[in-house]
């Protein structure tokens, strides 16, 4: 048993000295080298110090360097991408409050028209009910004095009968119409004052923008400055590790 157990051990060892490795690989916590072939474990331990170490190490350092600032640019870009989604969605909100207020413009635009054209259609209707009461009234009077009957006290008052009834159609007329006048009038003055709300988020709004592309603008600073301090503490520190 201790005899298999050995071997097994021994093959294992054997294994693992056999391994190639190859490409980037850490060469000891937080520095990288390139190898220049694939090398096994047991080569390694001789090449790590051998002449080409230094170079290696120092070839490590900048692909690590150069992958921090790789790295930052990535971030910074995305960040600007950010920044540019967001300056859009702004954009297109104050698009949407500016088009909310002009069609509530426009809406309150129309019923003061529609206020106006009632009033006109009354004061018609008015003068077209007042001829033809004018004409009732003519009539009733002929009809009367063909009966013989135009000096009675009967007479007078179906004439002044007459004259009220038409008299309060035409005010009823009238009265309508100011009515529907009055109805669009104020429809006009709430569209007015939901322009002046949909008027007042474009200022906010606008503001917020501003905010929000100085913070991105700000992050990517932050990020491309930490990107390069990063990169310039790798580079140091690796030279420091190469001829130390």
């Amino acid at each position: 048993m201790e005899g298999r157990r050995s071997g097994s051990a021994e093959d294992l060892a054997a294994e693992v000295d056999m391994k190639l490795l190859s490409g980037v690989i850490e060469l000891k916590p937080g520095w990288f080298i390139r190898l220049p072939y694939p090398m096994t474990e047991m080569e390694m331990a001789h090449y790590r110090f051998g002449p080409l170490a230094i170079p290696l190490m120092l070839a490590g350092t900048g692909i690590a360097v150069a992958g921090q600032i790789q790295a930052g640019r990535a971030a910074v870009a995305q960040t600007q991408a950010q920044a540019a989604v967001a300056g859009a969605r702004t954009e297109a909100e104050i698009a949407q409050a500016r088009s909310l207020q002009n069609i509530a413009n426009y809406n309150a635009l129309v019923m003061e028209r529609e206020a106006e054209a009632t009033r006109q259609r009354a004061r018609f209707g008015q003068k077209r009910q007042a001829e033809r009461g004018a004409r009732v009234k003519s009539a009733l009077v002929a009809d009367i004095a063909a009966a013989g009957g135009l000096g009675s006290p009967v007479a007078a008052d179906l004439a002044a009968e007459q004259a009220a009834e038409l008299e309060l159609e035409n005010l009823l007329v009238g009265f309508e119409g100011e009515v529907l006048a009055g109805r669009a009038e104020t429809q006009a003055e709430l569209d007015r004052l939901q322009a002046q709300i949909y008027g007042r988020r474009v200022g906010p709004l606008r503001q917020i923008g501003k905010i929000t592309s100085r913070a991105f603008e700000q992050r990517a600073r932050n990020l491309r400055t930490a990107a390069l301090l990063g990169a310039g503490k790798t580079l140091l520190t690796g030279f420091g590790t190469a001829f130390a």
